[in-house]
């Protein structure tokens, strides 16, 4: 089920409901004016036995037999009786009266409800049937080049000679511990932002598991939403800049090769082999200290995600509160033992080996400063590269079958919440009508007490 599917039954439904409403209106139109007319009806009837009562009362009072007086009071008490038969008609009257006024303007209120949400739905159809037109688009470009052959062509890119011309330089211009220190920064930056782009995300799930175990149907619609959107962004963003992705890699490595040489001295100067002890054991501290850097990081999440998960339970809890928790305050330890294993690290970088020696940080600072601005951006350039295809010789075929999934998975929930929703709608209705009844019964209750207490009827 697509949303184009889904919002084309709700506009059914709410076209429908349209219909319903002004079929309903029109009743109610025509139950007033019946109302209205059997109101006025028992109104003049009321008033007609007025006078007829206050005329016999008068002939009683004027009577000067007692056959005359006699027969007058026998009209008079069928009169009276008749009186109270026509008070509770106009009483029944004037409920059924106030009830058809109710009831149309309810009625009134339910069209223009309706019309209303007929409008809002034409506009969710329409743009439901361009984001459609939208994923068949990028459906159909899945099929055709440049897509169709871009995970072949990124594979082919990577292992090409386009690829190995631009390695080979930079193997040629950098040590290779030097260069797996670089390309070992580079990754860990990469997944930092990976695990940085996952933490948030993970703070959405959060919410969303949170809104569907307390808000039923609601919950469940949200988090639909939020997998819909991610698995549509990934596919949009892979329809859209693949292919110039892939021609701008391609272009900067291209570049690599022909970028500015080495001179003698700085080819000397990197490759000296009196210093390749000291740098390497640079080389090692600093990725020591990169390591626990990772660890600290990680850990740091960790203990985010379980204070996250402490406050979606119970958000009047206190930082403290949340800290003390056992879960929690085990984290903290394993964090600060952590963290001191980086301090160590980060003051190994800045220890002499002997005095006077200069210290691994800055015997790794004088070797990377070997190399010019120029050589540091064409690695960058062939780190990313290498990343890049690596990832775009993925097949995008899992982009779209997660699309469709929860694009199905999104329509379904929003099904559930509709039929929910137009439930509550109806059972709203009838319960404004059963209140409109009691309303008008309360009023009319002091009259109907006297009438049952004289025994009308």
């Amino acid at each position: 089920m697509t949303l184009k599917d889904f919002y084309q039954d709700r506009f059914g439904h709410r076209e429908t409901a349209v219909d319903t409403a002004r079929v309903d209106l029109d009743t109610r139109r025509d139950e007033l004016r019946t109302a209205e007319d059997e109101h006025a009806a028992a109104l003049a009837a009321t008033a007609a036995n007025a006078d007829d009562l206050a005329a016999t009362r008068a002939a009683l009072a004027a009577a000067t037999t007692a056959a005359d007086a006699e027969a007058l009071t026998a009209t008079l008490n069928e009169q009276i009786v008749e009186s109270r038969k026509l008070r509770l008609m106009e009483l029944d009257a004037a409920r059924t009266l106030a009830l058809a006024r109710g009831a149309k303007e309810r009625a009134a209120e339910a069209l223009r409800t309706a019309e209303r949400r007929l409008a809002r739905a034409e506009g969710e159809l329409a743009e439901a049937e361009e984001l459609q037109e939208r994923h068949d688009a990028w459906t159909t470009a899945l099929g055709q080049p440049p897509l169709s052959t871009l995970a072949a062509d990124a594979a082919a890119l990577l292992a090409g000679p386009v690829f190995g011309n631009a390695e080979a330089r930079l193997n040629a211009d950098l040590p290779a511990k030097l260069r797996q220190r670089s390309a070992e920064r580079l990754e860990d930056q990469r997944e930092r932002l990976t695990a940085k782009e996952e933490h948030g995300a993970h703070a959405e799930d959060q919410l969303d598991a949170r809104l569907k175990a307390d808000g039923g149907l609601g919950g469940a619609l949200a988090e639909a939403w939020t997998a819909f959107l991610r698995a549509e962004g990934a596919l949009g963003d892979y329809v859209t800049s693949a292919a110039a992705e892939l021609a701008a890699t391609q272009a900067a490595l291209e570049a690599i090769p022909g970028s500015p040489a080495l001179t003698a001295e700085q080819v000397a100067e990197l490759a000296d082999a009196s210093q390749s002890g000291s740098r390497d054991d640079a080389a090692d501290a600093e990725k020591a200290r990169d390591d626990a850097l990772v660890l600290v990081e990680a850990k740091r999440r960790e203990v985010d995600e379980a204070r996250l998960e402490m406050l979606s339970g119970d958000p009047d809890l206190s930082p403290a509160q949340v800290d003390a928790e056992a879960s929690v305050a085990a984290l903290l330890s394993d964090l600060a033992t952590l963290e001191g294993d980086l301090t160590t690290a980060e003051d190994a970088l800045d220890q002499e080996p002997a005095p006077g020696d200069p210290t691994p940080r800055e015997v790794l600072d004088l070797w990377e400063t070997a190399a010019p601005e120029s050589t540091w951006s064409s690695f960058a350039a062939l780190e990313a590269g290498r990343a890049a295809l690596t990832r775009l010789s993925a097949d995008p075929a899992p982009l779209a079958a997660a699309m469709s999934s929860t694009e199905d998975d999104l329509a379904q929930a929003l099904t559930a919440q509709d039929t929910s929703d137009r439930a509550a709608e109806l059972v709203e209705t009838l319960a404004a009508e059963r209140a409109a009844a009691a309303a008008v019964a309360r009023s009319q209750q002091g009259r109907r007490l006297a009438g049952q207490a004289r025994g009308d009827a």
